[in-house]
């Protein structure tokens, strides 16, 4: 594993891209020096086995597929960090020698005896299975597509709908609709400025029965007429 901020994984095996890559021309930079290599760019995927004997899945995008380096190296940034930069909840504590999952699995890093480097146990995924998730992925993905399609479709229709017959008074009882059924006086004084659009329709009130008047119209009204 890696502490620096690379903000990506490196990995010499094909395996981990069952998806493929991109090739790019890249500047690396190691303990020899800088210098351009042809690497591939893709999805990675790969498990990590946790204390508990488990696997934990990693998909990870834009980590480097390159042939010509030693080793496998994980960026631990990535683990601490999204693409947004929020953090993941996750924490790699080199002097633990463990990985600590937000939903409380462990991981163990060893030091090579060797080397001293921390390592982590990865395994491949099968390409089939990767797939298999991803056609899944894309299915589920369509279907919020479509959903959230048919939302849209039924607002605008209940906006075309709300639009034909509250924005468009054309006639007294719809413009008191609209207003909320305000205070006649109020009313009058609205329709003779036309205060509001296509109120050609609309005539003042005259006589104001109390009686027709609806609940709505007494509601926060402290009155007695």
């Amino acid at each position: 594993m890696d502490s620096g901020n690379n903000k990506q994984h490196c990995f010499k095996h094909k395996g981990y891209f069952p998806l493929g890559v991109t090739w790019h021309r890249v500047n690396i930079t190691g303990v020899h020096g800088s210098k351009v290599v042809n690497v591939g760019v893709g999805v990675a995927y790969f498990c990590m086995k946790c204390v508990d004997g488990s696997w934990l899945l990693w998909v990870t995008p834009n980590s480097l597929y390159n042939p010509a380096s030693p080793v496998n190296l994980l960026c631990v940034d990535i683990f601490h960090y999204r693409p947004n930069n929020t953090k993941t909840g996750h924490r790699v504590d080199f002097f633990d020698e463990c990985m600590y999952m937000s939903d409380g699995k462990k991981v163990r890093v060893k030091r090579d005896s060797v080397s001293k480097l921390p390592l982590v146990e990865l395994r491949e995924v099968d390409a089939q299975v990767v797939r298999d998730r991803e056609n899944k992925r894309k299915q589920m993905t369509n279907e919020q597509h479509q959903v959230a399609a048919l939302l849209r479709q039924e607002q605008d229709e209940a906006l075309m709908a709300f639009t034909r017959t509250h924005l468009q008074p054309r006639s007294t009882g719809m413009a008191l609709k609209v207003m909320n059924y305000p205070l006649e006086r109020s009313f009058n004084m609205t329709v003779k400025h036309g205060m509001l659009k296509d109120m050609e329709g609309v005539i003042p009130l005259k006589n104001v029965n109390r009686a027709n008047r609806p609940d709505s119209w007494y509601s926060g009204k402290m009155t007695r007429e």
